[in-house]
C-alpha cells in the first residue's frame, strides 16, 4: 500500500509512505518504507507522515509491530524513524543491495503500542488522503 504524502497549505507533494509485507495479515508485522522530496527534507512533514500510517495501520489493519529498514548510514531515514518513535535494533550485515553492491542495514521497530497515545510529530500539516489509500474495511 502506497500513499502520497501532500502539504495541506501548498498541495506540493511532500513524500511517499508505503506499507508492505503480506505477513501483517497473519501475525501482525508490517514493514514501512518511504522517501521525501529533497526539497520538502527536514521541515518534519515525513515524520507526521509516517506517524499516520502507521498509526492507521495499527488501527485499521491490525498491525502489531512495524519494521523500518534504511542502508546503514542513511542518517535522514533514521532521523525520522526515531522521531515517529521506532527503537533502534541493530544493523543486518550485507542486509540488502543497493546500487548494485551488498551493504549493511540498520533495522528498527515500532509496536502499537508504543504510538498509543502519542500526537504526530509537527501537527497537522500534511495529508496522506490519497487515491492509492483502501477505504476502511478494504
Amino acid at each position: 500500500m502506497n500513499f502520497g504524502v501532500f502539504r495541506k497549505d501548498t498541495g506540493a507533494l511532500v513524500a511517499s509512505v508505503g506499507i508492505h509485507g503480506r505477513q501483517f495479515r497473519t501475525d501482525g508485522n508490517a514493514e514501512i518504507g518511504y522517501w521525501t522530496a529533497p526539497e520538502q527534507r527536514r521541515q518534519g512533514f515525513t515524520a507526521e507522515a509516517v506517524a499516520a500510517v502507521c498509526d492507521w495501520a495499527f488501527a485499521e489493519l491490525g498491525v502489531v509491530r512495524m519494521e523500518w529498514r534504511a542502508v546503514a548510514g542513511n542518517v535522514g531515514s533514521r532521523a525520522v524513524a526515531e522521531k515517529v518513535g521506532f527503537r533502534f535494533e541493530g544493523t543486518l550485515r550485507g542486509g540488502t543491495v543497493h546500487h548494485g553492491k551488498r551493504s549493511d542495514t540498520w533495522i528498527g521497530g515500532l509496536l502499537s503500542r508504543d504510538r498509543a497515545g502519542r500526537e504526530h510529530p509537527g501537527g497537522d500539516r500534511v495529508s496522506t488522503d490519497h487515491a492509492t489509500r483502501p477505504e476502511r474495511g478494504a
